[in-house]
Protein backbone atom coordinates (compact mmCIF):
# COMPACT_ATOMS: atom_id res chain seq x y z
CA UNK A 1 0.00 0.00 0.00
CA UNK A 2 1.08 3.45 -1.29
CA UNK A 3 0.50 6.33 1.04
CA UNK A 4 0.85 10.06 -0.89
CA UNK A 5 1.62 12.40 1.89
CA UNK A 6 0.60 16.08 2.21
CA UNK A 7 2.61 17.68 4.84
CA UNK A 8 3.80 20.79 3.26
CA UNK A 9 2.47 24.05 4.63
CA UNK A 10 0.14 22.38 7.04
CA UNK A 11 -1.46 24.61 9.45
CA UNK A 12 -3.75 22.65 12.25
CA UNK A 13 -6.60 25.13 13.96
CA UNK A 14 -4.70 25.97 17.15
CA UNK A 15 -6.37 26.24 20.46
CA UNK A 16 -7.40 29.69 21.45
CA UNK A 17 -5.34 31.83 23.73
CA UNK A 18 -7.23 32.28 27.19
CA UNK A 19 -9.45 30.95 29.39
CA UNK A 20 -10.24 27.49 27.71
CA UNK A 21 -11.65 24.32 28.95
CA UNK A 22 -9.76 21.32 27.96
CA UNK A 23 -10.68 17.64 27.37
CA UNK A 24 -7.91 14.32 27.82
CA UNK A 25 -8.65 12.46 25.12
CA UNK A 26 -5.33 10.35 25.34
CA UNK A 27 -3.10 9.73 27.67
CA UNK A 28 0.33 7.86 27.27
CA UNK A 29 3.62 7.69 29.40
CA UNK A 30 6.29 7.28 26.29
CA UNK A 31 8.53 5.02 25.53
CA UNK A 32 6.14 2.35 26.63
CA UNK A 33 9.40 -0.11 28.00
CA UNK A 34 10.73 2.50 29.73
CA UNK A 35 8.54 5.35 30.39
CA UNK A 36 10.44 8.54 30.08
CA UNK A 37 7.44 11.18 30.29
CA UNK A 38 4.03 11.45 30.66
CA UNK A 39 1.75 13.03 27.53
CA UNK A 40 -1.40 13.70 27.47
CA UNK A 41 -3.65 15.04 24.24
CA UNK A 42 -5.88 17.63 25.02
CA UNK A 43 -9.10 18.79 22.84
CA UNK A 44 -10.78 21.87 23.16
CA UNK A 45 -14.43 21.80 23.86
CA UNK A 46 -15.63 24.95 22.32
CA UNK A 47 -13.44 24.68 18.88
CA UNK A 48 -12.17 21.25 18.35
CA UNK A 49 -8.76 21.91 18.05
CA UNK A 50 -6.17 19.98 19.80
CA UNK A 51 -2.66 20.25 21.79
CA UNK A 52 -0.44 18.10 23.50
CA UNK A 53 1.44 18.95 27.08
CA UNK A 54 3.78 16.65 28.30
CA UNK A 55 6.31 16.29 31.16
CA UNK A 56 9.60 14.39 31.25
CA UNK A 57 10.11 12.46 34.08
CA UNK A 58 14.31 13.41 34.93
CA UNK A 59 13.57 17.37 34.89
CA UNK A 60 13.15 18.09 38.50
CA UNK A 61 11.13 21.13 37.07
CA UNK A 62 8.17 19.39 34.37
CA UNK A 63 8.04 16.87 37.58
CA UNK A 64 6.88 19.53 39.78
CA UNK A 65 4.16 20.82 37.19
CA UNK A 66 3.53 17.51 36.55
CA UNK A 67 2.91 16.55 40.28
CA UNK A 68 0.23 20.12 40.38
CA UNK A 69 -1.67 18.66 37.39
CA UNK A 70 -2.06 15.10 39.02
CA UNK A 71 -2.86 17.28 42.21
CA UNK A 72 -6.02 18.49 40.51
CA UNK A 73 -6.65 15.61 38.17
CA UNK A 74 -6.81 12.79 40.98
CA UNK A 75 -6.56 14.52 44.02
CA UNK A 76 -2.64 13.62 44.88
CA UNK A 77 -0.96 15.24 47.70
CA UNK A 78 2.55 15.49 48.17
CA UNK A 79 4.47 12.29 48.78
CA UNK A 80 1.72 10.08 46.98
CA UNK A 81 2.75 8.47 44.29
CA UNK A 82 1.05 8.24 40.98
CA UNK A 83 1.21 4.22 39.25
CA UNK A 84 1.94 4.94 35.49
CA UNK A 85 -0.53 2.18 34.74
CA UNK A 86 -3.15 3.99 35.89
CA UNK A 87 -2.58 6.77 33.13
CA UNK A 88 -5.84 6.10 31.95
CA UNK A 89 -7.84 7.73 34.02
CA UNK A 90 -7.03 10.83 32.88
CA UNK A 91 -9.11 10.21 29.75
CA UNK A 92 -12.35 11.99 29.67
CA UNK A 93 -11.54 14.41 32.54
CA UNK A 94 -11.69 18.44 31.59
CA UNK A 95 -9.71 20.90 33.11
CA UNK A 96 -9.93 24.75 33.26
CA UNK A 97 -6.89 26.04 31.74
CA UNK A 98 -5.27 29.29 30.53
CA UNK A 99 -3.39 28.72 26.98
CA UNK A 100 -1.36 31.01 25.28
CA UNK A 101 0.53 31.01 21.71
CA UNK A 102 4.20 31.72 21.08
CA UNK A 103 6.17 30.84 17.39
CA UNK A 104 8.82 28.68 16.91
CA UNK A 105 10.43 28.10 13.58
CA UNK A 106 7.84 30.27 12.29
CA UNK A 107 4.57 28.05 13.03
CA UNK A 108 2.30 29.09 15.96
CA UNK A 109 2.05 26.85 18.79
CA UNK A 110 -0.63 26.35 21.84
CA UNK A 111 0.89 26.10 24.99
CA UNK A 112 -1.22 25.31 28.23
CA UNK A 113 0.15 27.50 31.06
CA UNK A 114 -1.86 26.56 33.60
CA UNK A 115 -4.33 23.91 34.83
CA UNK A 116 -6.67 25.90 36.71
CA UNK A 117 -9.22 23.31 38.13
CA UNK A 118 -10.73 20.51 37.29
CA UNK A 119 -14.25 20.62 35.33
CA UNK A 120 -17.16 18.23 36.47
CA UNK A 121 -18.35 16.44 33.13
CA UNK A 122 -21.15 14.70 34.82
CA UNK A 123 -24.86 16.31 34.32
CA UNK A 124 -26.38 17.40 37.06
CA UNK A 125 -30.25 17.60 37.39
CA UNK A 126 -31.92 21.10 38.16
CA UNK A 127 -32.69 21.26 41.97
CA UNK A 128 -36.26 21.10 41.38
CA UNK A 129 -37.48 21.25 44.96
CA UNK A 130 -37.74 25.35 44.87
CA UNK A 131 -40.36 24.98 42.11
CA UNK A 132 -43.93 25.91 43.02
CA UNK A 133 -46.46 23.46 41.61
CA UNK A 134 -49.12 26.17 40.41
CA UNK A 135 -52.93 26.21 42.21
CA UNK A 136 -55.31 26.26 39.98
CA UNK A 137 -58.78 27.45 41.48
CA UNK A 138 -61.04 24.45 40.63
CA UNK A 139 -64.59 25.50 42.76
CA UNK A 140 -67.46 26.40 40.24
CA UNK A 141 -69.18 29.49 41.21
CA UNK A 142 -73.31 29.30 39.73
CA UNK A 143 -73.76 32.88 40.75
CA UNK A 144 -71.20 34.11 38.20
CA UNK A 145 -72.15 32.94 35.02
CA UNK A 146 -73.79 35.20 32.55
CA UNK A 147 -76.62 33.25 31.96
Amino acid sequence: MKITLNIANKEFPQVPEGERILEVIEASVIPSGAPQQLQIRLKDIETGATTLKSWKFSSSGQLYYMGKFLEIALGLKDGDEFDTKDVNKLVGMRFNTTVSHSEYNGRMYANIDTFNSKVDTEFEMPDTSILETPTVDTTFDEDSLPF
